[in-house]
């Protein structure tokens, strides 16, 4: 066989599809680096979306996440003046999608978000 007797073929390739995170470099986001300094935030404005923090869940546990939202959340017991700070978390140990009530306040999966009032934020990290 000589190559002028062979035809070209087209080769398909599959298309790229999103890479899946793995599950150790999610949890890596969640960990914070050498050069992160943790501070005790004395109000809600020391606080920043995207600073990790730890607090005390609803159902009493210390939990770690990223800091999404920082406010007044409409619909719940607290007082009318109570600063909300809505956590994403690295795993399935929220309650929320970061929606309360229909409304969205940040996006994450469902199950790993979750609000918790100010005083509940035990410790952060700046970014």
């Amino acid at each position: 066989m000589d190559l002028a007797s062979w035809s070209w073929v087209t080769v398909i390739r599959p298309s790229k599809q999103k890479r899946k995170i793995s599950q150790a470099n999610r949890l890596a986001d969640y960990i914070p680096s050498k050069q992160a300094l943790p501070f005790l935030p004395k109000t809600p404005k020391c606080l920043k979306p995207g600073h990790l923090a730890k607090v005390i869940s609803p159902n009493g546990r210390v939990i770690v996440g990223r800091v999404r939202y920082i406010g007044p959340v409409a619909g719940t017991e607290a007082a009318e003046d109570t600063t909300f700070v809505g956590l994403q978390l690295p795993n399935n140990l929220g309650d929320c999608d970061g929606t309360i009530d229909g409304k969205r306040f940040f996006d994450c999966e469902p199950l790993h978000g979750v609000f918790v009032p100010f005083k509940k934020v035990v410790m952060a990290w700046n970014s």
